[in-house]
């Protein structure tokens, strides 16, 4: 998706400990405004999709 680890990494330390993407998305403001990339929004998506998934499966 060609966006910087380090990129990543910070909008993921936006994440509060134990909630949920879609929950934080829809609460946390500086997450919000990371969805005005179109590579982020994409992003978001497919994590959507994944999260909760079993790891190793």
């Amino acid at each position: 998706m060609n966006i910087p680890l380090a990129e990543i990494n910070a909008i993921a330390k936006l994440i509060p400990d134990g909630e949920t993407l879609y929950k934080a998305m829809s609460t946390v403001p500086d997450i919000q405004k990371c969805q005005k990339d179109p590579k982020i929004k994409k992003m978001f998506e497919i994590a959507l999709k994944i999260e909760g998934l079993r790891r190793q499966t």
